[in-house]
């Protein structure tokens, strides 16, 4: 697991395994307890500018929105320690995963800058 940029190391397992080893790349979650109904609306207004599959989760006890982004990528990598995408397309692999993390880290700076201007 990382939260940094990969190189071609990571897609090598450190150890035999059987079964399947499957890559996962998590879009970025955030849960945010809102005050009121009114205030969750508003930012999620705000949200849906860079999140389109942000919601509102909960209304009953307390106010929960999710802010969701769709940067996910998942996918068996190995079975029984067989390589299962080719080895000569792991620089493409790679540069897609670096891609949207860096694209998410622009997308997680843009909504700190959105909660700073929200009232």
């Amino acid at each position: 697991m990382s939260h940094d940029l990969i190189d071609e190391s990571f897609l090598i397992p450190q150890k035999p395994h059987n079964g399947l080893i499957w890559l996962r790349f998590e879009p970025f979650i955030m849960h945010i307890c809102a005050k009121d109904l009114e205030s969750a609306n508003t930012l999620l207004q705000e949200v849906h500018k860079l999140y389109k599959k942000s919601s509102i989760l909960s209304i009953s006890n307390k106010i929960i929105l999710e802010i969701r982004s769709s940067e996910g990528i998942e996918m068996p990598l190995y079975d029984n320690n067989t390589l299962l995408f080719p080895q000569t397309h792991h620089s493409f692999l790679i540069n897609l995963i670096n891609k949207k993390m860096q694209d998410m880290w622009e997308r997680m700076e843009k909504l700190e800058e959105m909660m700073g201007k929200i009232e």
